[in-house]
Formats: structure tokens, sequence, C-alpha cells
């Protein structure tokens, strides 16, 4: 049987394409959320954003994404509406990808459009802003077995003291790579050094959701799945498993730059774009 072939990323048209579809779902996100303060504004609004969005990038659009836009306003189930709202944050790694960010950001920060240079003001260009070239596979996976080692450290909370041992041998396996950073007792290791075991429960999930949807963005740079929702946020971390860990290899420039973003306490944005 022939070896599968070696993944690709998207094109970066597809990158600049995907990235519109996901700024219009946030929007329309935005815009159900706060349809009801003035309907007949807001409905107009919803005209505009499925003329621009169906006109440039109606090729990029999931089944699922074209039939949640073909909705009138103020139809959208409340599900909808909150997972739209977070695709902001899987659009962080396609901006780096394309070089319009550098270096990406820290995982344990939401950002908005606005904090990484998009005018939320118009219907953004996103040919202009992400000039590319994409970034090469080997940068995207690296990226990804990071993003897919926090996510799993997120995803599993220490029940008890022979668990919190595992999750802190792979973390200093993790950390050994350059992938993490350690906190004081040894654990993940957040921007301002405290340990992901002393966040509280409105903290877990902000960043939770945020290291997800990160990993949707770079698993789908990587060549997982072409249709978006078909990605997933599996986070399996078997090179750092006994019978795949040997002497670790020096960390790669790329990971060096996430490790230097990681230790420095940016501004946390806020508001609704």
């Amino acid at each position: 049987m022939d070896d599968d072939p070696p993944p690709k990323p998207p094109t970066l048209e597809r990158v600049t394409k995907r990235l519109c579809v996901l700024w219009a779902n946030t929007f329309r996100s935005y815009i159900e959320s706060e349809r009801n303060s003035d309907p007949k504004f807001w409905d107009g609004e919803v005209e505009c954003l499925r003329d621009w969005l169906f006109k440039h990038c109606a090729s990029e659009l999931t089944g699922r994404e074209r039939a949640r836009h073909h909705l009138g306003a103020g139809s959208w189930e409340r599900r909808d509406i909150i997972a739209d709202s977070w695709d902001r944050q899987a659009a962080v790694p396609l901006l780096w990808a394309t070089r319009a960010l550098d270096p990406l950001p820290a995982w344990d920060f939401p950002l908005g459009w606005e904090e990484v240079g998009i005018d939320t003001s118009e219907f953004p260009d996103f040919t202009s802003f992400c000039k590319g070239p994409i970034l090469p596979i080997e940068e995207l996976e690296e990226a990804g077995r990071v993003m897919e080692t926090v996510y799993w450290r997120l995803r599993t909370p220490i029940e008890d003291s022979r668990d919190g041992d595992y999750r802190r041998m792979l973390m200093g396996r993790a950390a050994a790579l350059g992938h993490v950073l350690l906190a004081n007792d040894g654990d993940l290791a957040l921007s301002d050094g405290r340990s992901v075991a002393t966040l509280d429960d409105e903290e877990v999930e902000t960043v939770w959701g945020v290291a997800m949807e990160r990993l949707y963005g770079l698993n789908w740079l990587c060549g997982q799945e072409e249709d978006w929702d078909l990605v997933t946020a599996d986070t399996v971390v078997d090179w750092l498993w006994d019978e795949n860990w040997g002497e670790p290899k020096r960390p790669s420039s790329l990971v060096s730059k996430i490790s230097a973003v990681i230790r420095t306490v940016i501004r946390r944005p806020g508001g609704p774009q």
C-alpha cells in the first residue's frame, strides 16, 4: 500500500477566504446577540453581511455555515451564537501562518480582531493584510504540537495524586522540548507564571476555549481536513508517551519565539469585537 501523501497547508487564497468567513461568523454572532436593541438596523446589517460574504467567500463556506447565514436575523440558535463568537480565536493562527502576525501570540490571552490589527468598522480585506507566503508545514505542525499539549493539559483536570504526577511528567517532557513553561509546582504555567492548577472556573473556561480554537485553526492549516467543520481538536500528544520518548531535541526557533511570547504578559483585550 502506498504511504499517505505528506500534508500540505491550504493555499494563501483559501486562508484569506477562511479568515473572511471567520470574521463574518463573529460579526453575525454579535448581530444576533444585539438585534433586539434595534431590529431594523441590525436586520439591514445582516443583509449587507450576507451579500458581502457570498460574493467574496462563497467557495469557502461549509454547508452548515452557508445554512446559518441564509437564516434571517434573530433566528440563530443560542449555541451557534456562542460557538461562532469564538471564531476570532481560531483566526489567530491563520493570521500568523500568512505572516500577518509574528510571532504567534500567547495561548492564554483571548484576542479580538482589533488587537490583531483588523479594522472592525468595515468589511475587512484580508488579501491586503495577509501577504504570505504560507509558513512551511514544519512550522505549522510544530505550533500544532505546542497547542495540542496545552489543550491536553487544560482538558484533563487532576483528580488524584497519581493523575497529577502523570500530568506533571508529560508537562516536564513538553518543557524539555521548549513547548511550554512550567510553574513552581511543575505544572503548566500561564504567561504570568501561575500554574493552571490555581485557576478558578471562569479562568479555566476562558483559556480552555482559546486553546481549543487555536488548535482548530492549526489543525486545519496542517491539512487535517479540507472542510472546516470536520476539523477536530483531539489531543493525543503521543510524542510525549514513554514508548516514543527519547533524548529531547533542541527547540526550534519557532518554539523559542512562542516561549518568549509566553514569558511576556500582554494586556488582556476586552470588548465585543
